[in-house]
């Protein structure tokens, strides 16, 4: 059996990795428009030995039947004929590539605003899938002296991160986003507010409840951004203002939602016989309100690819929906998030109640991260008191504990569930009161509910 797979981020080198692990013995060859370093992100260190597909040399992958390919599209379908047609990007050539099975995995891209100015040389889409000239592009900014002042457009993951990393380039960042907090979808404002404190401290300018209107230029070149009527400078711009799916010239030959992502069933098979989709071109259940909705989440990807393998092998296997737990260090702080935030709740008219707690780690001689606060936020059903969601904040790290939220989420826990666990006690470890049971007992007080 030949499987191919169409993308070699996220989910399809997860893909890869499965089909490995399985011992299956089948022939797989991948494909993915990026050059294979930036696509799958391989390990500085490459051996024969190695059990990874990030670390495996050609010779390596070759002895489990892998061959991968980098700057290479797919272009074409053609599912009676089970075959899609690859385009080389540094030849323009083409090739018919036959499967037996057929995972697609493109990812998405940056979304270009319908406003003028795009066309201007200097703006680029930040993230993944960038092609080499873009690459190039980005390379030749950051090393330019010259370019001093940087604008992103988009106060999410990726728009944050590009912003913490240019700072340590020594550049100028302006975010302009439309909501009136970054990380909306991942943080409340108690939260959210601190990290956008503490990037104000290292000079970054936030442009907050503003829509981007048009980038303005010289002829040639961007050099202004306007948002709401505010004038921003800009030597080079980043777009991070949300995702679309790569799936343009799959329409009307794989069925697609009206938003252009891949339909998929449980077992992430689409409509189309023999042919499997995951990561960023899909959407997944979220299990907070049973809807299905797009998580570009590597962990989300990386599930649905076991997934896909597994069924595609022949077994039975089930996504079960997602939390979209994510986490994240920026700025200083510790962060992670999963389930219902009040974003959320306001978009889907979820009703929802919350409660905020403050902890400090315990004071330990020595430890660096002793005595510094911790922030939580715990989201539960009014009606049934079911946990939907919880965020976390900390200089420490603190993360691992919104594992325990994102699982009682999918467990369908109450907060007495939460309050009655016997989360473990270690004088030079923790606290004595884990802060995911405070924040629950808080809430069955809050709701009159007798301890």
């Amino acid at each position: 059996m030949k499987i191919v797979i169409i993308g070699l981020a996220q989910g399809g080198s997860q893909a890869v990795q499965t089909l490995i692990d399985a011992g299956s013995n089948v022939e797989v060859a991948g494909f993915d428009a990026a050059d294979l370093a930036q696509a799958i992100h391989w390990s500085a260190t490459r051996s024969d030995d190695a059990e990874t597909v990030f670390a495996m040399t050609p010779s390596a992958l070759a002895r489990h039947h892998v061959q991968l390919t980098g700057q290479a599209q797919a272009v074409q379908l053609d599912p009676d004929g089970h075959r899609v047609l690859i385009k080389s990007l540094t030849s323009g050539d083409t090739h018919w590539e036959q499967y037996d099975k057929l995972i697609f995995s493109p990812g998405s891209r940056a979304l270009q605003l319908p406003i003028p100015g795009t066309d201007l040389q200097g703006i680029l889409p930040a993230g993944h899938g960038l092609s080499m000239q873009q690459i190039q592009d980005y390379k030749a900014m950051i090393m330019n002296p010259e370019i001093q002042n940087v604008v992103i457009v988009g106060g999410g993951y990726v728009g944050f991160m590009s912003a913490e990393s240019l700072i340590q380039v020594g550049k100028h960042i302006t975010i302009i986003d439309h909501n009136s907090r970054l990380l909306a979808k991942y943080l409340d404002e108690e939260l959210a507010q601190k990290l956008s404190d503490a990037m104000i401290d290292k000079g970054v300018d936030l442009v907050l409840n503003s829509e981007v209107t048009a980038f303005e230029g010289d002829g040639q070149r961007v050099n202004t951004v306007v948002a709401d009527g505010q004038h921003v400078a800009a030597d080079f711009v980043l777009m991070s203002a949300g995702t679309s799916p790569n799936t343009e010239w799959l329409q009307g030959v794989v069925p697609l939602t009206e938003d252009g992502y891949i339909k998929t069933d449980s077992r992430q098979q689409t409509q189309v016989a023999d042919v499997y989709a995951i990561g960023d071109v899909t959407k997944t259940q979220y299990a907070a309100t049973g809807k299905k909705i797009s998580l570009a989440l590597a962990s989300v990807a990386h599930h649905q690819a076991k997934i896909a393998v597994h069924n595609l092998l022949g077994e039975q296997h089930l996504l079960g929906g997602s939390q979209g737990a994510s986490g994240l260090k920026l700025a200083g702080y510790y962060f992670a998030s999963t389930g219902i935030n009040q974003y959320l709740a306001d978009f889907w008219q979820v009703p929802v109640r919350s409660t905020f707690v403050t902890q400090s780690t315990l004071s330990t001689l020595g430890d660096e991260a002793a005595g510094v606060p911790v922030y939580f936020k715990l989201y539960y059903s009014p009606k049934t008191l079911e946990i939907l969601g919880g965020q976390i904040l900390s200089t420490a790290d603190q993360t691992q504990q919104i594992n325990t939220i994102s699982l009682a989420i999918k467990l369908h826990a109450i907060l007495r569930d939460l309050a009655d666990t016997d989360f473990f006690f270690q004088a030079d470890l923790t606290n004595y009161w884990n802060i995911i049971a405070v924040a629950a007992d808080h809430a069955l007080t809050e709701n009159g509910v007798s301890q």
